[in-house]
């Protein structure tokens, strides 16, 4: 973060949150006054978000025994998987440029799956089925998550 104003956009540019520095990308000074702006502990989350998924896809690979170009297609789901364009994932370096034709991004699959199994009980013996293979890695601790890693080889 280097304080430099912008003098062709004077909104745009450091300003100070909490005591500490951020920077204004956006300002709308009407009915409802908005400023969006991005701190330096933004770039510090965004960064370990990084680095921890880049981790989780090589422990995936290390253990199916792939590499990226053995890759068929990757299902994001959660929050990620509700942007309507993956490539904000690729632009910021999250995913590997190797995988850009071959994600999709499916929105909260856990809730869409569990409204499916509710309105349609056939579909339940073939969520059950498919579970049996889910295979289950603990994810390594960090600033950005915790907890399990789950994943469904090709069958």
């Amino acid at each position: 973060f280097q304080r430099q104003q912008n003098p062709q956009h004077p909104a745009f540019g450091f300003i100070d949150i909490d005591g500490g520095a951020a920077f204004r990308l956006y300002t709308d000074d009407g009915i409802f006054s908005t400023d969006i702006f991005v701190t330096q502990e933004d770039i510090y989350l965004l960064r370990s978000a990084k680095a921890h998924v880049t981790d989780l896809i090589q422990r995936l690979l290390d253990h199916a025994g792939i590499g990226c170009n053995d890759v068929d297609r990757v299902l994001v789901s959660g929050a990620f998987g509700a942007l309507s364009d993956p490539s904000a994932l690729f632009d910021l370096g999250i995913l590997p440029p190797v995988l850009e034709s071959k994600v999709s991004c499916v929105g909260n699959a856990s809730k869409q799956g569990a409204q499916m199994v509710l309105l349609d009980k056939s579909i339940l013996a073939e969520a059950e089925a498919l579970v049996q293979h889910v295979v289950c890695l603990p994810a390594s601790v960090g600033p950005v998550s915790e907890g399990t890693l789950h994943f469904l080889p090709a069958l």
